[in-house]
């Protein structure tokens, strides 16, 4: 990663294990004596209430995992590799640094997946895939996974899941600066600061980077002659350069009762498209921009025993893209010149509130809007389109019921959610304009159980309901590698799960653990089929089940050992007696880590490696062609720290076996890489 923290890096889950300790379990309740004893030698009691134990901070009752990005082990990381953290996450990549990246949850299409910056939809669950690329870990303090059912705090109604990604906040006074270098010309530089003034209430954090390759590796091309090994070669991808920048910018200042928060965020990244390995693309180019501006005023009140009994929200933002795509000699799909330039302005405003209404009872109420608009510019099209436009109202209550049964604490959330959905969307067929207008009305709830077994253990159940629209890329496509299609109906699902967690803190062992079981069912399941232009088009399903069980540990020993792991096994069926395109069954991630104390020059010494494993899938929902061979991929890096622990050099090796393997497209992976970084950190006054 390209991002220095003020604390030290002494393993990635230290951090969050050390947090829900705090918050959980049997580390919560020593505490509770301990400050009852320690206030009764003074004359006065102290009363700690303790949660049940759990892997979020926002919904013990939420199958959600957080994830902390403040202590990262890895010379340079994207988000989806973060992701492969939370059990019931598959990360799916489009190609090597700088592609499309996504990801899918329990079994869920990636569109399936609603994605916030903070509480800002920077993706919903009506929207296509998010692209996970275009978003720096260094700008994010934690990313939460919740997967199925979420609070409605978040606002969201996904069949797959919500990811949030919550902005780093500035904690201290701090400068920092990166330099990143490695495989295939790779290079990057970024620099970060953090105001806190001793007079408190403001903070402002800063930071911009940029990132680029060249990322012509080696692959071998055997010229389109499968059967004839005489003419294979090793060749270099061509055209796979890319360079992007990045800046995000955060002040936070108290203002009456409450703080208010300005956000502002921008990512820009221009490149060329490859295309498929064995009818490469040369000319062809491709760039993205976003901006994303957002104001929010937050008012959190909590009474003598720590629970909170008031917290309010108001929240505006505008978030605008741009896509740029020239391929002026046709070199991808059917053989037509094609330049496009696809834009979109995003308003989105919401207020949400949680009041404790009594001791047992705390209401939550929700209500946003949002609108969208789309425009598509091609100078080769055969006619000019109008913009289309999405308008989306959502209002939802949630009831929080808390408590205790026969000893045991007990929390008991039901919510119902209801959206409605106008949009005016305009597409082009046969050089005729095609208007389609739409009106929907969508309630969905969720009910969710946790009751404490033990102090540190809680078992959970839910049950939920989503609905997804299709998004503007699956009704109109692309005009490149996605054809669109207008009759596509709705998406709805009903899940189900039920789980364990613990949090253990014992001595010098901390660690959370979860397990659970779920059941999703999907009607009208979007799926794609690819033509012979290796063009996809998009088609609903009848009817898609998928079922599972997700594994998920993070550990620490003393300072010195860690463990992080993830696993996922699903049973999916599309089409009767099919599987699911592109759903492992099985799928692993686990990563040990070890530190040392000062040794000779340097302050600690840290070191990881990493396993992660997919096995086979198939391509397509009638499992027609060959199955996709299981992959995996062995990564190592160590971390050198100095300077009493203002710089760290941290080197990388990613596929350390150099197996190669192929992403979403089958396209080849570069093998093995070598990222390396050096990060220098100065506390200041």
């Amino acid at each position: 990663m390209l991002y220095t923290l003020q604390i030290t890096r002494r393993s990635r889950a230290l951090v969050l294990t050390a947090l829900l300790c705090a918050a959980s379990g049997l580390a919560r309740a020593r505490a509770q004596d301990a400050v009852s004893r320690s206030a009764a030698d003074y004359g006065a009691r102290a009363e700690v209430s303790r949660p049940l134990a759990s892997v979020n901070r926002e919904d013990p009752t939420a199958a959600g995992t957080e994830i902390d990005t403040g202590a990262r082990s890895a010379a340079y990381e994207t988000v989806d590799e973060v992701l492969l953290e939370a059990p019931g996450a598959h990360p799916l990549r489009s190609g090597w640094l700088g592609s499309f990246t996504t990801a899918s949850l329990r079994g869920a299409d990636v569109e399936q997946t609603a994605v916030l910056f903070g509480e800002i939809p920077i993706s919903s669950a009506d929207a296509a895939a998010f692209d996970f690329s275009t978003i720096p870990v260094e700008l994010l303090d934690r990313i939460t996974v919740f997967r199925g059912g979420s609070p409605l705090w978040l606002g969201q109604n996904a069949i797959g899941g919500v990811v949030q990604l919550q902005p780093r906040r500035a904690e201290g006074n701090l400068l920092s600066g990166t330099v990143n270098a490695g495989s295939f010309s790779t290079y990057g530089v970024s620099l970060a600061s953090a105001v806190v003034p001793k007079s408190g209430g403001f903070t402002l954090l800063t930071s911009a980077g940029t990132l680029g390759t060249r990322g012509d590796f080696a692959y071998a091309d055997d010229h389109r002659t499968p059967l004839d090994p005489s003419d294979d070669s090793e060749v270099r991808r061509a055209n796979a350069d890319m360079v992007q920048g990045h800046g995000l910018v955060q002040a936070s200042t108290e203002l009456g009762p409450g703080r208010l928060t300005l956000l502002g965020l921008g990512f820009e990244r221009t490149g060329g498209e490859p295309g498929a390995p064995s009818d490469p693309a040369h000319q062809t180019r491709r760039s993205y921009a976003h901006g994303l501006g957002g104001a929010s005023y937050t008012i959190e009140q909590t009474n003598a025993h720590g629970e909170r009994v008031l917290r309010l929200q108001v929240l505006g933002s505008v978030g605008l893209s741009r896509a740029h795509f020239s391929d002026l000699y046709g070199e991808i799909g059917p053989t037509l010149p094609k330049l496009t330039s696809d834009g979109t302005v995003d308003a989105f405003g919401r207020i949400a509130v949680s009041a404790a209404a009594t001791p047992f009872l705390e209401l939550t109420l929700l209500g946003s809007a949002r609108r969208e608009l789309y425009a598509h510019d091609d100078p080769f099209g055969r006619i000019p389109l109008p913009d289309s436009t999405r308008s989306t109202l959502s209002a939802g209550a949630e009831a929080n019921l808390h408590g205790r049964i026969a000893g045991h604490l007990l929390e008991l959330r039901p919510s119902l959610q209801v959206q409605h959905a106008g949009a005016a969307l305009r597409s082009e067929h046969f050089a005729g304009l095609v208007q389609t207008n739409s009106q929907n009305t969508l309630p969905t709830y969720r009910t969710a159980l946790g009751v404490e077994l033990l102090p540190d253990v809680t078992l959970s159940a839910s049950t939920a309901s989503g609905v997804r629209t299709p998004s503007l890329g699956e009704l109109f496509g692309d005009g490149v590698l996605i054809l669109g299609n207008t009759s596509l109906e709705a998406e709805k699902s009903r899940s189900y799960d039920i789980g364990l967690v613990d949090v253990t803190c014992l001595g010098d062992f901390s660690g959370s653990f979860e397990a659970r079981v779920f059941d999703l069912s999907i009607a009208n399941q979007v799926v794609f089929i690819r033509n012979s232009f290796a063009q996809l088009f998009p088609i609903n399903l009848q009817h898609s089940d998928v079922r599972g069980l997700e594994l998920g540990a993070h550990t620490n020993y003393g300072q010195h050992i860690s463990l992080a792991g993830a696993a996922t096994l699903l049973d999916t069926e599309g089409k009767p007696g099919k599987r699911l395109p592109n759903r492992p069954g099985t799928t692993f991630f686990v990563e040990p880590g070890a530190s040392t104390s000062a040794l000779g020059p340097f302050d600690a010494l840290r070191f990881f490696v990493s396993a992660n494993y997919a096995s086979q899938s198939y391509d397509d929902p009638d499992n027609a062609a060959l199955p996709k061979h299981s992959q995996i991929f062995f990564d190592a890096g160590t971390t050198f720290a100095f300077a009493h622990e203002h710089a760290e050099l941290r080197i990388t090796a990613s596929d350390l076996f150099d197996r190669g393997g192929s992403d979403l497209r089958h396209f080849p992976l570069p093998g093995r890489t070598v990222m390396a970084s050096f990060s220098y950190r100065e506390d200041t006054k």
